[in-house]
C-alpha cells in the first residue's frame, strides 16, 4: 500500500492510491522524514530534525481524492542580507482535491501512484517565506568589501554614484520637493 524507497538521494514515500481505497475511504499518515532536504531549484536545504507531516487523504469519487493536512519543518536559510544562517520555521495547512487524470497533478502523481514527497515539497515551495533576516534591522554587507555591517564600519567609500543613475542624484541634490 504505502511504499517507502530509500535512496542515495533521500526517501521516496509513494502511495498507490487503487491499493490505499481499496478497503478503506479514509487514509491517516503521520510520518516524520529525518533525511528531508528542501529543493527548490537554486539550493538544497537540509531539513533540521526532519519534516515531520500528519496527513489525511479522503476518497471523493472514481478518480478524485482529497489531500487534508498540515507540515513543520524547521530550515536553516541564509539572511538575505548578511548571509548569516537564521533558523527559520516554517508551518502549514493545507487542503487540495486531486483528479487523477488532470495535467496539473502530473508533478506528483504518476498514474494512480501519488509521490508524497514531491507534493509536500510543492506545499512547501508555496510556504517559503520571500525574504528571510537574521535581525529586522540588518545593515547586510558592504557592496565593496563584504564587511559586515552588523558588526562594523568598514572604511569604503560608498559615495560612488552609478554613471546611469547620476541624473536622479542631481534631481535630489536639486531643491526638488515632494508634493
Amino acid at each position: 500500500m504505502i511504499k517507502i524507497k530509500h535512496t542515495k538521494e533521500g526517501d521516496i514515500m509513494l502511495i498507490h492510491l487503487v491499493e490505499a481505497f481499496n478497503r478503506t475511504d479514509q487514509v491517516i499518515i503521520e510520518e516524520t522524514f529525518t533525511d528531508f532536504v528542501y529543493d527548490d531549484g537554486v539550493r538544497k536545504i537540509p531539513a533540521v530534525d526532519g519534516l515531520k507531516c500528519n496527513i489525511v487523504l479522503k476518497k471523493l469519487v472514481k478518480n478524485e481524492i482529497t489531500i487534508e493536512g498540515n507540515i513543520e519543518i524547521q530550515l536553516i536559510i541564509p539572511c538575505d542580507r548578511c548571509t548569516k544562517e537564521v533558523a527559520t520555521d516554517i508551518n502549514t495547512k493545507f487542503s487540495r482535491d486531486i483528479h487523477f487524470h488532470s495535467e496539473d497533478d502530473t508533478i506528483y502523481l504518476d498514474g494512480a501512484e501519488l509521490d508524497l514527497l514531491k507534493f509536500l515539497q510543492l506545499e512547501l515551495f508555496q510556504e517559503f517565506p520571500q525574504k528571510v533576516l537574521c535581525l529586522e534591522e540588518c545593515k547586510g554587507l558592504c557592496y565593496k568589501c563584504g564587511a559586515d555591517l552588523n558588526n562594523q564600519d568598514c572604511t569604503c567609500d560608498r559615495g560612488h554614484i552609478d554613471v546611469r543613475l547620476a541624473h536622479l542624484k542631481d534631481l535630489f541634490d536639486s531643491k526638488f520637493k515632494e508634493v
